[in-house]
């Protein structure tokens, strides 16, 4: 049996001031036929958490007047070298209107409300750098009591950047959203706002409510945000094609940050169609997909039909032939355990690099280890294995068997 080892290693936060807690432990995964040794829930490579600080250098003067320095006599009150004043030279501003002349419709001294609005809109679209990369759809932590576990997600939310995903997605389907009322939401948010240093944030903030989901869209605004993640109304199946492509306008409408639709029809029942993103074609919010369907055609189709919106994929076993029909970034699950082995696979195709192939296996192995589990559960059982604290998921999800914890446990420890 060919044997394949991935060793990592990561510096897990138990300290919110240290950050210096290190975890490691060493893993073998077999899942079809292949044996995988992975390092503590993929707690990747070692890492250090940098401070680095640039020195400022102030900007040369530019000297517009041409002056001469007489050194040979004292000037003014006696030093020698002081520059002396040469010819007067005219201005060379162009003619036209001086600026007092110049009227703008609206409030004295400021640009009107439109200019300002189409400015800020401008900034909030395209003044950062365009969403790529990868993106871990992080786990809700809960305790025995079935409170939010904001300690542990301290540690975790430390373990995702040193790990080199480029952002993460909370309280989407890794993170039981759906589980979370309205004020538990609003509290995450603000917690991962203090705690998320480098990394991109994108909020899952759909509801079966639309008046809920515009709520938690000006929380995630608030919070840093850089895009929504917003499935269909996911419960009330029979809503027409109409409805749904009414809630997505007014979702983007009243949206200050970007929106990415979230198709993943095997739990909403509902699929987001290529006739539903034409009717939606060309709202300036609304300006990419994540894909959970599983089907690589309907992927394609996406991009092709789409080539304007930045579509993400979010199977953990389709990555690198997403990435290779034009995907613009992975949201993944498995991420949460081993992020690296995630980031490989981005780099490897970024860099066109020969292992893209052997990288994606090894993902899809490791995403096997968790079939027939209850994924959130196996998921935060097997961080627990890699040295982080117990955590719990929340009904309706229930938590593993002993048997499966024993299942688990083998594959991850043959």
């Amino acid at each position: 049996m060919p044997t394949i080892t991935f060793s990592t290693s990561a510096m897990i936060s138990r300290d919110a001031s240290s950050m210096v807690a290190t975890a490691s432990s060493t893993f073998s995964v077999i899942s079809c036929g292949v044996s995988i040794a992975v390092l503590a829930s993929a707690l990747s490579k070692s890492c250090q958490i940098l401070s680095i600080r640039g020195v400022a250098r102030p900007p040369e003067r530019l000297v517009t007047d041409p002056l001469t320095v007489d050194s040979r006599s004292p000037i003014g009150i006696g030093y020698p070298g002081r520059p002396a004043r040469g010819p007067h030279q005219p201005e060379r501003r162009p003619p036209g209107p001086k600026s007092s002349q110049i009227r703008i419709p609206g409030r004295p001294g400021r640009f009107p409300p439109s200019v300002t609005a189409d400015y800020r809109e401008a900034e909030a679209m395209f003044g950062r750098k365009r969403l790529q990369g990868v993106f871990t759809a992080v786990v809700t932590p809960f305790d025995s009591r079935q409170n939010l576990d904001l300690r542990w997600m301290e540690r975790h939310l430390a373990f995702q950047r040193a790990s080199g995903v480029d952002g993460i997605v909370i309280c989407g389907t890794n993170g039981e959203g759906h589980s979370l009322s309205l004020t538990e939401k609003r509290r995450l948010i603000e917690f991962t706002r203090k705690h998320r240093g480098r990394l991109r944030l994108i909020v899952a903030t759909g509801t079966s409510s639309l008046a809920e989901c515009i709520e938690l869209s000006h929380a995630a605004r608030k919070a840093g945000a850089e895009a929504l993640l917003v499935p269909p109304p996911f419960f009330d199946h029979t809503a027409s094609e109409e409805g749904i492509i009414e809630y997505f306008r007014r979702v983007a409408n009243s949206s200050a940050i970007p929106v990415i639709l979230y198709n993943i029809p095997w739990r909403t029942g509902i699929p987001v169609t290529a006739s539903i993103l034409r009717a939606l074609k060309g709202h300036r919010r609304i300006i990419g997909v994540k894909d959970s369907s599983g089907d690589l055609d309907v992927t394609r189709e996406l991009v092709t039909s789409f080539p304007r919106l930045q579509i993400f994929c979010g199977t953990d076993t389709q990555h690198l032939p997403a990435l290779r029909l034009g995907c613009a970034g992975l949201i993944s699950g498995v991420a949460n355990v081993f992020p690296d082995a995630v980031v490989q696979v981005w780099k490897a195709h970024r860099e066109r690099r020969g292992d893209a192939e052997t990288r994606q296996e090894i993902v899809t192995a490791l995403t096997r280890v968790f079939e027939g589990l209850p994924p959130r559960a196996a998921t935060k059982y097997a961080l627990e294995l890699a040295g982080m604290p117990r955590t719990f998921v929340r009904p309706p999800a229930v938590e593993l068997t002993d048997r499966q914890r024993d299942l688990l446990r083998s594959r991850l420890n043959p």
